[in-house]
């Protein structure tokens, strides 16, 4: 922040400053809150802070905590990116933390794109993080990824610079922490003292290899893969043949994207295993419902179509916050938030869920012969199509399932299963939106 505004006359900069509270570390974390808000008052720049309780979220979604706070992190800096039409976000991001996503994606098994590190800057796609469209370009960037923790602090005592630094970093619970205060530490101590260093070096020679090899691969995948209709993509084996593996499984790659929904599907193993099937290997079966057959020298990927009653639906894999949904000419939004006894649960328009025991994924969906579900305060399985009859509710109703049950009437009742008890921790709120 403080180098930023130094030149943001220089640049013709305008800056704002957006901070997201996590609230995983209690008063600390407001502390840092209050700091970065009363920094930006003081070089006079418009201070956004958003918070949501994180680890409800984490554990609702049933994901690792340090993968759902970056995902509500980042979410909350391009909506706001979206909302004052800014097109750059800058984080500070330093080499240090380069070097250990670096070492943690080698660990984890990661390609030359992975071993690239951390970019200094970067292009935000649509689709990423949830966000399905923007309404222009936006940019990544990391003024600080060449600069090592240490001279960046060196640089702050030198110019009186008030900074905070968040104590959970040394707390060896996560395995980014483990990397940082005993991988690296050993490796210096006992195998290289430049480890770190070289690590870095490793990155950008991964970088520049990884691009040179993503060009290539992009100019075969659009001679290639062939969209047909949606739901289909179609490979030249011949063509494919032709190519060097390292172009051969790239191009492999893009056409999985083309298709899959989730791109975390897309792993090593399937890409090759892909690779065998068009070298007259054994068959490979993919997964979200998609066949892989070979016909006419052509590899096929091809979306079974789904049944009827499936496909007016909505499935939410996660809740990231606050996330609204469009179904049915309305919208629902979900909320995680704590039990804090205060709200009025006769509210209409929602739904007040115990978010423990929500078995996801979430599923918005019409009502479908032989529903039935235990209204609020009764004891029993009732017919759905009476309890719309006994409710005097003519409009065709909007439920939001769980998967095992119907969780909520929506605008009418929720399921007794799911009512918030004594010791609910965390509620899930489903609203109904006109």
């Amino acid at each position: 922040m403080y180098i930023l505004n130094n030149v943001k006359k220089e640049y013709n900069l305008k800056l704002y400053v957006a901070h997201f509270n996590h609230k995983l570390r209690g008063k600390s974390s407001e502390e840092d809150a209050k700091f970065v808000s009363k920094l930006a008052n003081s070089y006079g720049l418009d201070f956004i802070k958003g918070e949501s309780d994180t680890r409800s979220v984490a554990e609702l979604r049933r994901g690792g905590l340090e993968k759902v706070a970056r995902e509500e992190r980042y979410v909350f800096f391009i909506k706001t990116a979206i909302s004052f039409g800014i097109n750059k976000i800058a984080l500070a991001h330093n080499k240090d933390d380069n070097i250990e996503t670096v070492i943690h994606r080698f660990i984890k098994g990661s390609g030359a794109q992975g071993l690239s590190g951390i970019p200094a800057i970067r292009k935000i796609c649509e689709g990423e993080f949830g966000i399905k469209s923007l309404p222009f370009d936006i940019y990544i960037i990391r003024p600080l990824i060449n600069e090592y923790k240490s001279s960046i602090i060196e640089y702050f005592k030198k110019m009186g610079i008030k900074y905070r630094i968040d104590a959970s970093n040394y707390e060896n619970v996560y395995d980014r922490n483990k990397i940082r205060n005993i991988l690296i530490p050993l490796i210096e101590k006992k195998f290289n003292l430049n480890f770190k260093e070289n690590i870095s070096n490793l990155a950008i020679l991964m970088g520049i290899e990884n691009d040179f090899l993503q060009r290539e691969s992009e100019k075969e995948a659009r001679k290639i893969i062939k969209i047909q209709d949606e739901g289909k993509v179609l490979m030249n084996i011949k063509a494919l043949k032709k190519l060097h593996p390292a172009i051969r499984l790239r191009v492999i790659r893009a056409s999985l994207q083309m298709i899959f929904e989730s791109k975390r599907k897309i792993t090593f193993v399937l890409i090759r295993n892909i690779e065998n099937f068009i070298m007259g290997k054994k068959h490979v079966n993919l997964p979200e419902d998609i066949k892989c057959i070979i016909e006419n020298d052509k590899i096929i990927y091809e979306r079974v179509e789904e049944a009827k009653e499936e496909i007016s639906r909505i499935t939410i894999e996660k809740i990231t916050g606050v996330d609204v949904y469009k179904f049915g000419g309305k919208k629902i939004k979900f909320s995680v938030v704590k039990n804090t006894g205060k709200f009025n649960l006769k509210e209409k328009r929602k739904g007040f869920i115990d978010s423990e025991k929500v078995k996801f994924p979430i599923i918005i969906r019409r009502r479908k012969q032989g529903d039935r579900f235990i209204p609020y305060g009764m004891n029993e399985k009732v017919r759905l199509k009476k309890y719309l009859i006994s409710a005097k509710i003519k409009e065709e109703p909007i439920l939001v399932c769980d998967s095992k049950s119907i969780m909520w009437v929506a605008g009418s009742r929720i399921d007794e299963r799911y009512k918030i008890e004594n010791n609910t921790k965390r509620i899930l709120i489903m609203e109904l939106i006109k």
